[in-house]
C-alpha cells in the first residue's frame, strides 16, 4: 500500500513540476503598434514598437520617451539594429483573404506573443489562451490523484477545489467528452462577426457548454437571434 502511495505522490509531483515548467513556457503578451508592412508571398511581416514611456524630468517637466521594438530589447542603436532581428509575422493569410490595404495597417495596435522573453508573432486579433478554462496539465494531475484516474474517481473534485476552481467548472468540464461532441465545427455561440456561419450544416451547437464559463475567448453576450449571456470567467485566486 505505501509503495503504491509513493509511486502515485511521486507522479503528482512530476506532473506539478510539468505544470510549473509550463507555466513557465506560457506565452505572454504585450501590446504595440505596427511602423513596417512587409508583404511576402502569402503572409505579412510587421515591425511593432511598444507604446511611448513617460519620465519627469529634474526640472519637474515630462519627457516622452519613444517605445523599444519588440526583437531590440537589448536597445542597440537605429544604425545597429537589422531588420531582420525586428519583422514579425502577423496573423494574416493572405491566401485565405481579401484585398487588404497594407497602410491602413500601420499604426494599428497589435498583440505580440512572447516565450521566455522573445517575441513570436503579431495578432490583430485578441489575445490568445488556452481553449478552456481548466488547462489539461491540472486535470493531469487531478486524474493522477483519483483512486482510478478517472474524472469520477475519489479525490479527482478535491484537487481542482483546491485549486481554486468552482464546482460548476469542474462538473461542466467532465460533461464535456469527446462521445458527447460530434465532429464538425463547434458552435459556444456566435458574435456578429460570424454569424454567416449559422446557415453550415455542419455546425455542432455547444451553447449550452458556453454557458458554465468554462469555455475561454468568447464574446459576454452573443447575437440577439440567439439571446445567449455568457457567464463571464471567474478570477481564481490560485491561478
Amino acid at each position: 500500500m505505501n509503495k503504491d502511495y509513493s509511486k502515485v505522490r511521486i507522479e503528482v509531483d512530476n506532473l506539478k513540476l510539468l505544470e510549473t515548467k509550463n507555466r513557465q513556457g506560457r506565452i505572454k503578451y504585450a501590446k504595440g503598434f505596427i511602423k513596417h508592412v512587409s508583404p511576402q508571398t502569402d503572409r505579412i511581416y510587421v515591425t511593432v514598437q511598444r507604446a511611448p514611456q513617460s519620465r519627469i524630468k529634474e526640472d519637474g517637466s515630462i519627457e516622452a520617451i519613444a517605445g523599444v521594438y519588440f526583437g531590440n530589447e537589448q536597445g542597440y542603436t537605429d544604425e545597429e539594429i537589422t531588420m531582420t532581428e525586428l519583422f514579425l509575422p502577423l496573423d494574416i493569410d493572405l491566401s485565405m483573404s481579401l484585398a487588404i490595404d497594407y497602410e491602413s495597417l500601420l499604426n494599428k495596435e497589435v498583440t505580440v506573443h512572447t516565450v521566455n522573453g522573445f517575441p513570436r508573432k503579431a495578432a490583430l486579433q485578441s489575445q490568445v489562451s488556452q481553449s478552456r478554462l481548466l488547462s489539461p496539465s491540472i486535470i493531469g494531475i487531478a486524474r493522477q490523484s483519483s483512486g482510478n484516474r478517472t474524472t469520477s474517481g475519489e479525490g479527482f473534485d478535491e484537487v481542482l477545489l483546491n485549486e481554486g476552481f468552482s464546482q460548476e467548472h469542474i462538473n461542466a468540464t467532465k460533461a464535456e467528452v469527446l462521445s458527447e461532441t460530434s465532429t464538425g465545427v463547434i458552435d459556444y455561440g456566435r458574435s456578429d462577426w460570424n454569424k454567416g456561419a449559422k446557415i453550415q450544416t455542419d455546425v455542432v451547437d455547444k451553447s449550452e457548454v458556453a454557458k458554465s464559463g468554462i469555455v475561454t475567448n468568447l464574446p459576454l453576450t452573443s447575437d440577439t437571434s440567439d439571446v445567449i449571456c455568457f457567464k463571464p470567467v471567474k478570477a481564481l485566486t490560485a491561478r
